[in-house]
């Protein structure tokens, strides 16, 4: 894990207190029935990079870091908090305290989708591919058959799973 960003611009999405800020960590949205929280992104991340060696699951690419890029918060978020984000992940961006990337991030995870298009976060995703960005998003969680933005986008590897089976 390396040091992140927090680009929720709302105070009571992000659920800790104030906007945007150099702390990603998420407190959690408490919206599941349980009481606990979802924390898809980084469920996500963990499968994406969790080492078997300390005790958890294999993920496809242990070893890897992550730079946790908050963007989505309790009830969900703006697009133009994800636009930023990902213009700040391909180095395009600096944020409010003058963080820069030197370089782009090789590959972003977009776990959050839309129905809605949105000229914003076309444009960043656009952009962040011509930087050599390779952004990854999920069609949808819901087993329908409309793909989501972004990864409708033509810069963007849309995937999806055939079920719910991890084999």
């Amino acid at each position: 894990l390396v040091d992140g960003y927090d680009f929720i611009s709302v105070p009571d999405v992000a659920g800790d207190g104030d906007g945007r800020d150099p702390d990603p960590r998420d407190d959690g949205d408490r919206l599941l029935p349980s009481g606990l929280s979802s924390w898809h992104g980084t469920h996500v991340a963990s499968i994406a990079v969790g080492n078997h060696d300390d005790g958890g699951i294999a993920g496809v690419a242990p070893g890897c870091r992550v730079m946790p890029l908050r963007v989505v918060g309790r009830g969900g978020g703006l697009v133009s908090d994800a636009a930023d984000a990902i213009l700040f992940a391909a180095g395009l961006a600096t944020t409010a305290d003058g963080r820069r990337l030197d370089e782009p991030l090789r590959i972003v995870n977009l776990s959050l989708g839309t129905s809605v298009p949105s000229a914003v976060l076309e444009d960043a995703c656009a952009r962040a591919a011509e930087a050599g960005v390779l952004l990854v998003a999920a069609v949808g969680n819901d087993g329908g058959s409309t793909v989501l933005y972004p990864a409708r986008y033509a810069s963007v590897m849309a995937v999806a799973a055939v079920d719910r089976s991890m084999q």
